[in-house]
């Protein structure tokens, strides 16, 4: 193992530890306040979202999925593939969600595949951010495989609590997110655009 990798494991462990510590009152009142933040931030208006469905204490977005179905926005899940890759299926409801890889709540495989554009954004998990966009993630490298051709804006979203006042470490092939969210602020990381 590289010094890199032995640095992100042992961050992995203790993120990982923090969020199993957090009371099951406090992750549902802090995935509240951070699904209201993102409902009421201007990159909500973006018309076509993709995002994640919580696990094993991942912010709980279900309010925001919930909230951009019933607006009729299009609305995409992942669903991981052959060889770490991932791609975005629409949905119509979180009813048709099926366990998949990982044992995470999926769309089928026949669900209509989803290219997005410029108008998308993508709301992405992680164990924790930085405020330069740096991610930390499971190490499985779905989302890093995914970003480089991603070309609308990338929200990381985290707790505050899980925000790294440090830099996380990041190698030649880790992606920052355009945005991080928590439940109190946003940093601009690295815009695609001039966006808001």
């Amino acid at each position: 193992m590289s010094l890199l990798s032995d640095e992100k494991q042992a961050l992995r462990a203790g993120y990982r530890a923090l969020r199993r510590a957090r009371p099951p009152r406090e992750h549902f009142e802090l995935s509240r306040l951070l699904a209201e933040r993102i409902l009421s931030d201007p990159l909500f208006r973006l018309p076509v979202l993709l995002a994640y469905y919580p696990v094993r204490g991942e912010p709980d977005l279900r309010a925001v999925l919930e909230r951009a179905l019933a607006c009729g926005k299009t609305v995409a899940l992942p669903l991981c593939g052959e060889k770490r890759s991932m791609t975005f299926r629409r949905i119509g409801s979180l009813g048709e969600l099926r366990p998949g890889a990982y044992g995470i709540p999926e769309p089928s495989p026949d669900a209509p595949l989803l290219v997005p554009g410029p108008d998308s954004l993508c709301l992405l998990p992680g164990l924790s951010f930085d405020r330069r966009g740096g991610r930390l993630g499971n190490g499985g490298g779905y989302y890093d495989r995914f970003l480089p051709g991603f070309p609308g804006v990338a929200v990381g979203v985290c707790f505050r609590q899980d925000l790294s006042a440090q830099p996380l470490p990041c190698g030649n092939h880790d992606c920052r997110v355009n945005f991080v969210l928590t439940e109190r602020e946003r940093f601009i990381c690295a815009p695609s655009r001039s966006l808001v």
